[in-house]
């Protein structure tokens, strides 16, 4: 991807929603395109430092990552309104 990707995830699978096989080829690939996939996260803090942006997690250790960018995923809620399904 050009630059270093972490994806921290607070579940023991990345897409959870999915089949676990799907969730196991997804992560593989992320894996193999150099994303580093952590799993079974709890955020403790996210914090803009002079150094750029400070995430500390435990998995089961403590962790500090600093960061030029973060993405923030907490969820999604379907816009179906236009879509007339009555």
């Amino acid at each position: 991807l050009g630059v270093a990707v972490t994806l921290l995830q607070n579940g023991d699978r990345i897409l959870n929603r999915e089949n676990p096989e799907v969730s196991e080829a997804v992560k593989r690939g992320l894996e193999a395109a150099g994303v580093h996939v952590v799993l079974n996260v709890e955020t403790k803090q996210v914090e803009q430092t002079p150094d750029g942006i400070l995430v500390r997690y435990v998995n089961p250790n403590e962790v500090e990552v600093v960061s030029e960018r973060v993405l923030i995923a907490a969820g999604r809620t379907p816009t179906v309104s236009t879509l007339q399904l009555n």
